[in-house]
Formats: structure tokens, C-alpha cells, sequence
């Protein structure tokens, strides 16, 4: 049986990141965007408010 061809695509998409360390950079600024977004969104959350009833 054959390795997995996914696991080939990966370790190639990983080693283009070490080389172009723009798209790594522009990933790694995009998390924290999404990380301060959903601070933000629980911080309004009314301390009252339930999610689930």
C-alpha cells in the first residue's frame, strides 16, 4: 500500500512557507486579527445573557 499523497503536499506547502516568509507572516498576522476580534466580542457580552436556553 502507498503512503498517503497528503502528507507529501504538506511537508512541500511547509517548506515554501520557510522560503517565502511573507504568506507566513501575513498568516500568523491574520490569527491574531481573528484572536482580538473574538476578545472583543466576548467582552460585550452581557454578563447576564445566556447563550443556550
Amino acid at each position: 500500500m502507498g503512503k498517503p499523497v497528503l502528507a507529501r503536499f504538506f511537508e512541500h506547502y511547509i517548506g515554501q512557507l520557510s522560503r517565502n516568509d511573507e504568506i507566513l507572516v501575513t498568516l500568523l498576522k491574520g490569527h491574531l486579527i481573528v484572536e482580538a476580534l473574538l476578545v472583543e466580542i466576548i467582552q460585550l457580552k452581557p454578563s447576564n445573557d445566556q447563550p443556550w436556553k
